[in-house]
């Protein structure tokens, strides 16, 4: 948790996903980042799904939503998501629910940052997660 005058920022964890680690740290030759992100035999990083929750007095503000439930098969397969509670459990946490979400800004629009605005059933209806909330886009994406 960090504070900032009358902010308080919590940083919630949608879990963690494992990638590609060429394609995370591009040009970069692997013997500079695997000291610090060893991959696995398949040559993937573990990277986590962390999503700042912005309190105000008035507002909760979520950056991001995780990779969220909507992945298929094959790509859970590729990216072996680990989401434990997830986004939802850590809100609930503090005290609040999905509906409690009055914001929602996606830095960008990569599945790891954006999958967690839907909810996906067993039997493939799809709801938003933050029913009240606005949620913002950049222009460019």
């Amino acid at each position: 948790m960090l504070r900032a005058g009358d902010l308080t920022i919590h940083f919630l964890n949608d879990g963690f996903w494992w990638d590609d680690g060429g394609a995370q740290f591009g040009i970069v030759p692997r013997e500079l980042w695997e000291k610090e992100k060893p991959a696995n035999a398949r040559h993937r990083i573990k990277l986590s799904l962390t999503c700042p929750l912005i309190v105000t007095a008035r507002d909760l503000v979520l950056v991001d939503t995780g990779i969220g439930n909507r992945l298929s098969e094959r790509e859970q397969e590729i990216f072996t998501p680990d989401r434990g509670d997830g986004l939802v459990g850590h809100l609930r946490r503090l005290g609040f629910t999905p509906g409690d979400v009055t914001h929602v800004i996606l830095s960008h629009l990569h599945f790891d940052h954006v999958g967690g605005v839907i909810d996906k059933s067993p039997s493939g209806d799809i709801r938003p997660v933050f029913p009240n909330a606005r949620i913002y886009i950049q222009k460019s994406e």
